[in-house]
């Protein structure tokens, strides 16, 4: 991998001596000591710019556009106290954007990130190149862009003659046998999906050591690619919230967190915008000592992603399309560029988003107050998305027709209330298929209409119509339903069994290094941690050999070659202390009649 790093002309860079020391073979130039016609035709294998000086936004564009079918990556670094400028940055076409000062260690890792990415795209263009087909149907056609676990091939669907995107994991991961099981069970909850705001899956499967994901979509852009062409309107903004809730409100049924909302999963694809990615299903890690964990992605993450043993649901996947829609408004993010340890205890205890200072959102007040409600940091004081549903579609149909924002009912109750007002509707106990008016939903009341009659006295009209029998039947009716609730609940209650989501999957044993062999019922295999001494621990399994009880080797948390993926793979098949083939996993029934 080729790195260049373009600093301002005449002054010391911190960040160039610090690339020079652990790189040496890069290449350090001033602003405009070479053409960028000059650098772009220098470069004939995959290359990392780096661009740290005044003008590195505009210079970002003009390199993007100029590079062509190159393999090129952009990074930006910008000056302390321009964080409000890395959006930005990644709308000018950088692939990533950092602000200053930061920590050596994590400069070097978003490097290191970058040939990793860099080398996913080269394999990549090798297949588009050699006109790799998979399974005789998808025929690759170009080299779209990879992400950090992936790379993205426009192909062409033989069989029905259309376009698709091709998604390809990287080996390491298709290589791990519990990945691949909770891959195929997600790819088949999503694949019933019929959604028109949802990239669908037309197929899934393994391929020449990758996993594969087959969407029915040709070549679209994402936000940051719209936002470079133009400025979103709010008619807009409203269309896009309308598009991605109706997705996670699908996405729901299945009993799946999204988890990944952000500017690069929310595609526009024939003047339709649709949702895309899988997610995480399961939150990461806490950040680690150098604070890299959810960086840079944490700019779109939720305030409870970064507290231990927080409930993760729905409004975690809220929050990020509020700061999506916030970014698409203020084209600015106050969590962009910098890692997530910044200022990490105010994050997830402070609400940080608000137009009352600076609103460019100013001729649409009801659509201010949804995004600052969707980004409050408690998680269970955010909108449901049906209430969501609802804003967005009346505010997409008022602003398409173009009339004014005082005849969409409730605005003059949202200008005065804020963000209480509609986040009030969060647990006020509503069922999904409830279509009372917006501005009873929003604000959270039920009133019944009143009237006086001609005494001056109060009467209720529907109260009135009653006869005195069905007066006193009622209450009665009302009471014994309540106390049948109230007993059902409980009887219910004691015999059933609340599972947060990360707990989620089947029962399994579990051995750490230690040797304490426990039961565990996880999905994140990688992560998991005994509990008995908080060390890492691996599923169990007893050698029929010697009758021994082992856990399996932890995969390195770094990129390995195919080679030393397939040793390590060879490795976790023989038994540790016979080099027996004749391992599998330890029965729960059989550890609980020993112990």
């Amino acid at each position: 991998m080729l790195i260049i790093f373009i600093k301002e002309p005449g002054q010391d860079c911190e960040a160039a001596q610090t690339l020079l020391k652990s790189f040496p073979e890069s290449s350090v130039f001033a602003y405009k000591q070479h053409s960028d016609q000059e650098l772009l035709e220098a470069i004939q294998e995959p290359a990392l710019i780096i661009l740290n000086h005044k003008m590195a936004i505009p210079h970002a564009r003009l390199l993007r556009l100029g590079a062509g079918e190159r393999l090129l990556r952009i990074m930006v670094l910008l000056e302390e106290g321009f964080g409000r400028h890395a959006v930005n940055a990644r709308v000018a076409g950088a692939d990533l954007c950092m602000v200053l000062p930061l920590q050596q260690s994590l400069f070097l890792r978003a490097i290191e990130d970058e040939g990793s990415t860099l080398r996913r795209m080269q394999d990549g263009l090798n297949l588009v190149k050699d006109q790799a087909c998979i399974n005789r149907r998808y025929s690759f056609r170009r080299l779209l862009g990879a992400g950090r676990h992936s790379v993205i091939i426009l192909a062409e669907d033989l069989q029905a003659n259309l376009s698709v995107t091709i998604k390809l994991l990287r080996k390491s991961l298709a290589g791990s046998a519990e990945y691949m099981q909770e891959f195929k069970t997600l790819a088949e909850r999503y694949k019933t999906l019929n959604l028109p705001s949802m990239i669908a899956i037309n197929d899934y499967g393994e391929w020449n050591g990758y996993a594969y994901l087959a969407l029915n979509v040709g070549k679209a852009e994402n936000l940051y690619e719209v936002m470079g062409k133009r400025k979103l309107e709010l008619q807009e903004i409203s269309k896009i919230g309308l598009a991605v809730t109706r997705a996670l409100i699908g996405i729901k049924k299945q009993a799946v967190i999204h988890f990944d909302i952000k500017p690069e999963n929310i595609l526009l694809y024939k003047d339709q915008y649709y949702l895309s990615e899988f997610g995480s299903m399961l939150p990461f890690n806490k950040p680690d000592f150098a604070g890299y964990y959810y960086w840079p992605d944490s700019a779109y993450t939720s305030p409870e992603s970064f507290v231990e043993d927080a409930d993760f649901t729905v409004r975690s996947d809220v929050y990020s399309l509020g700061l999506v829609l916030y970014t698409l408004a203020c084209r600015q993010n106050p969590f962009a560029g910098y890692p997530c340890s910044r200022e990490l205890n105010s994050r997830v205890s402070e609400n940080k988003i608000n137009f009352r200072d600076e609103n460019p959102l100013q001729a649409c007040p009801p659509l201010a107050i949804t995004i600052e409600a969707m980004c409050l940091a408690r998680h269970d004081a955010r909108p449901r998305l049906r209430d969501l549903e609802i804003i967005f579609y009346q505010l997409y149909i008022i602003l398409s027709e173009g009339k004014g924002l005082a005849e969409l009912s409730g605005t003059s109750a949202l200008q005065t209330s804020r963000a209480s007002t509609i986040s009030s509707a969060a647990s006020d106990g509503e069922k999904d298929g409830e279509t009372q008016p917006i501005e009873q939903r929003l604000r959270g009341q039920r009133r019944i209409v009143a009237q006086k009659d001609p005494r001056g006295k109060p009467s209720y009209l529907f109260w009135r119509s009653l006869s005195k029998k069905q007066r006193v039947f009622l209450p009665a009716l009302l009471a014994l339903f309540c106390v049948a609730l109230f007993v059902g609940g409980y009887a219910l209650a004691r015999k059933a069994l609340v599972r947060r989501h990360f707990e989620q999957g089947p029962l399994r044993l579990f051995t750490c290094y230690r040797g304490h062999t426990e039961a565990l019922r996880t999905l994140d295999l990688r992560n998991a941690r005994c509990p008995v001494c908080n060390l890492e621990t691996t599923p169990s399994y007893t050698c029929d050999k010697c009758g021994a009880v082992f856990g399996l080797t932890p995969w390195p948390r770094r990129d390995m070659s195919e080679e030393e993926c397939r040793e390590f793979d060879d490795k976790l098949m023989l038994c540790p202390y016979c080099q027996s083939k004749q391992i599998r996993p330890t029965p729960i029934i059989r550890r609980k009649q020993g112990d």
